[in-house]
């Protein structure tokens, strides 16, 4: 009964030998299979970014790695999960440590380093440590724990290990050179000798994992090499090929032939196919491959949560029969246009890797426009090297050239930055560490949503401002909703005699404050404009709201004439500026709206204002009473039908929960932006599914389920979903804050 109550949720990103054992021991131990990672209680995963990741409300379920599984079985206990993250940044997850004999400074810092990464400490040698530290063989916690490591698997190391797991940033450093009773780690490092640098990377070669092996097989070929074998991973999925790829001819046959036999199906251009035509084709496809995170097609495809990977992660798939998420391995998601400015001036020779190792460094440098050299020159910039050891090394020693470890290119890759090799963690050669052992283990991960915002996605953008107001004129949307730059202003105020700003259910604050945002001029709006947003969250329960304002676009005409809220003032009174319409008490408005942040807004039943409000606030020097400045829009209330102050007393009801319990699959041809779907559906509490096709398996017996398509859509796809509904149901539903299904069915 270990797993009573337990609904279980296993990803594509488990080998399937995996995802069957782990199912057969959920199962032998009472949890239950969900439908959907949307039903899960528990997401049981090898990635903490699987394919429904940006859409799952982690508050609603717990993502944990499978040593969850197996350690809740071995204690007969439901383990908690958060000391069983899948993050990689949580690089002690699953570890249960306990010192032998260290001093209490040592471990102090040591304990407080492996729970905040994500692990556990003890004070006693219990019988769930995994890691117990000792500097010595002389304390009993040592005796005890050598005695019993067969039994339990214990590792009985020194502090050292951790130390480096923490500098290296990586989970899977490997114990063998820290553990007693000969911790290798300790000795001086020998004098290596060409035989027994050829006899270790031997042993490189014949200790690598199949996945090791195939991850860099598959990033270093090219068509013109042998034909890879294929497995069926793809189970009928449409794949389109970027142009960005450059593959034309026989090189693109190659490649669709191997989709194929892996039982996928690529999409067919006209010809060798153009960036319109592929814009045509991304409506229709399951996953896009390409090289660049720049561009049109690129971004229709993030925007639209399409399956988004490079032509190595492909062939990865196909070759190990795992769809492993692409953000898993910074080969595997698109890089940006254009070399990592100054990499060009690098000549970079690697040492100490075996031949496949060799090739996947070599894809590293040449990527980031620098050049790799089979041989060390005194011409050569940087020698990476696995080891501190052989004729390389020492050639590098006197010459003056920098030796680094592999860890220096992959951050250079993950952050496209030339960084300076003259940092500890680039140069740190510990003895009896072989650097090749770590190398092809880090990804971007969820980070993924913060390069988005910091890359803008360059590329594309006037197109796609255009494109949107198309698409925003067909759902009826404001036309600023898109292209709004907002700041909010928290305002710290003593008490008024004002109604009490509403509040989600948390704990209240001592002192009342307020944030009102404002758009830039329409000058910077235009500047500011981008083509995609990262997905929002929902707010954590007991989360303050903060108050946030919007002026609606006007015409240009009026621009000069209407002054702008007065942010410097209102940044004197203690204002801060928060983008997050989720947060807001306050919404300053100039007229009603149906944007894409007044909607998010109106599910927290914020105080919707004039921007009079903020303008008198500022010049009275305090926080005027919000009720003489509540928004009254005769004109919008009758032109979407309902009364604002009727949708704000049901919003208060229902406190960010009128989609709470419901997943809306969307159909390819709905025109609004699914990022604006997904932000609304969001903020009330529900889910959306952009990358999955909605099928009757998945819908039937769900009452909570339903699809959001429109007439273009395929009449036999809408027919075999049984109901259909225009985005409405979600946009109307948000600003009336009541859901009228019948109305809204196509």
């Amino acid at each position: 009964m270990v797993f009573k109550g337990v609904k279980y949720y296993l990803p594509e990103t488990l080998p399937e030998e995996r995802r069957s054992e782990l199912a057969g021991l959920l199962q032998q131990h009472n949890a239950t299979r969900a439908d959907s990672a949307f039903d899960a209680t528990h997401i049981i995963t090898n990635s903490d970014a699987f394919e429904e990741w940006r859409d799952v409300n982690s508050e609603e379920a717990a993502v944990v790695s499978d040593l969850w599984v197996e350690r809740s079985i071995a204690a007969n206990k439901i383990q908690n999960p958060s000391f069983y993250s899948a993050s990689r940044s949580k690089i002690f997850s699953g570890v249960v440590a306990c010192s032998a004999d260290l001093r209490a400074s040592d471990e102090e810092v040591i304990s407080v380093g492996i729970t905040s990464l994500g692990g556990q400490w003890r004070m006693g040698l219990t019988k769930d440590v995994t890691h117990l530290f000792a500097m010595s063989t002389t304390s009993e916690k040592y005796h005890t724990g050598m005695q019993y490591r067969d039994q339990t698997n214990i590792k009985v190391l020194v502090p050292d290990w951790f130390d480096h797991a923490v500098l290296f940033g990586n989970s899977g450093l490997s114990t063998d050179t820290y553990e007693w009773p000969d911790p290798s780690v300790l000795s001086r490092r020998p004098t290596v000798s060409p035989a027994q640098l050829e006899k270790a990377k031997r042993q490189q070669r014949l200790s690598m994992s199949p996945q090791k092996k195939a991850l860099y097989k598959t990033a270093a070929w090219d068509p013109s090499k042998p034909k890879l074998q294929s497995k069926g991973v793809w189970g009928g999925y449409r794949i389109l090929l970027s142009s960005t790829l450059e593959l034309t001819g026989s090189r693109r046959q190659i490649v669709e032939a191997g989709i194929r036999e892996a039982q996928g199906v690529p999409l067919a251009y006209s010809g060798d196919g153009t960036s319109k035509e592929e814009l045509r084709l991304l409506d229709n496809c399951d996953v896009f491959i390409t090289r660049y995170r720049t561009g049109d097609a690129f971004l229709k495809a993030w925007r639209r949560g399409t399956k988004i990977g490079t032509l190595s992660w492909l062939l990865n798939a196909q070759v190990t029969g795992v769809q492993t998420s692409p953000l898993d391995q910074i080969l595997h998601f698109p890089i940006p246009a254009g070399a990592v400015q100054g990499f060009d001036k690098h000549e970079i020779s690697v040492t100490n890797y075996t031949g496949e190792a060799r090739d996947y460094l070599k894809k590293l440098i040449t990527l980031m426009g620098g050049s790799f050299t089979p041989s060390l020159s005194i011409k050569n910039t940087v020698l990476v090297a696995a080891q501190m050891s052989g004729s390389k090394t020492a050639k590098a020693a006197e010459w003056s050239i920098p030796v680094v470890n592999h860890t220096w290119l992959e951050d250079c890759f993950l952050r496209w930055q030339c960084l300076t090799p003259a940092l500890p963690k680039y140069i740190s050669y510990p003895p009896g560490v072989d650097f090749s052992s770590i190398l092809g283990t880090r990804g971007i991960g969820p980070d993924i949503t913060e390069i988005a915002a910091k890359e803008g996605w360059d590329g594309g953008e006037e197109e796609q401002e255009q494109e949107k107001e198309k698409e925003k004129e067909k759902a009826g949307l404001s036309q600023n909703s898109a292209d709004e730059t907002e700041k909010v202003v928290h305002i710290k105020r003593p008490p008024s005699a004002a109604k009490p700003t509403p509040k989600r259910k948390g704990k209240a604050r001592e002192e009342p404050e307020a944030e009102v945002s404002h758009d830039e001029d329409a000058e910077a709006r235009k500047k500011a404009a981008v083509g995609a947003r990262p997905r929002p969250r929902p707010l954590p329960k007991g989360k303050a709201r903060a108050v946030e304002s919007e002026a609606e676009a006007s015409q240009p005409d009026e621009e000069e004439e209407r002054p702008s809220p007065p942010k410097r003032a209102l940044a004197d009174l203690g204002a801060k500026v928060t983008g997050r319409a989720t947060d807001c008490t306050h919404l300053v408005v100039a007229k009603l709206v149906r944007t894409e942040k007044f909607l998010c807004a109106l599910a927290g039943a914020p105080f919707i204002l004039t921007e009079q409000w903020a303008l008198d606030s500022a010049r009275a020097g305090e926080l005027m009473p919000e009720e003489d400045y509540l928004l009254h829009d005769a004109a919008g209330e009758s032109k979407y039908g309902f009364r604002l102050a009727d949708a704000l007393a049901r919003a208060r009801a229902l406190k960010g929960a009128l989609f709470k319990g419901h997943v809306f699959y969307l159909m390819p041809r709905v025109p609004t932006d699914p990022a604006l779907l997904r932000s609304v559906v969001l903020a009330n509490g529900g889910q959306l599914i952009t990358n999955q096709q909605p099928t009757a398996r998945a819908l039937g017996g769900h009452e909570g389920r339903h699809v959001i398509g429109c007439k273009e859509d395929d009449a036999a796809a809408r027919k075999a979903v049984g109901r259909v509904y225009s985005q409405e149901v979600v946009l109307t539903s948000a600003l009336k804050q009541e859901v009228d299904w019948e109305g809204y069915s196509i």
